[in-house]
């Protein structure tokens, strides 16, 4: 068993990799800036049509 003195910053980042679900982070993050563009393209849209007149 380990001590905690013995607990090295390495030791704590591989364990916190090992719970990233990578995919899933993937997933999310694309998902976020995809509907990101999205809606700001439908916002300049939105605001591009009051501007005419």
């Amino acid at each position: 068993m380990t001590k905690e003195t013995e607990i090295r910053y390495d030791d704590v980042y591989r364990e916190h990799l090992e719970a990233v679900n990578e995919p899933a982070h993937w997933a999310y993050m694309s998902g976020v800036l995809i509907a990101s563009f999205v809606l700001m393209v439908l916002l300049i849209a939105l605001l591009g049509t009051g501007a005419g007149g």
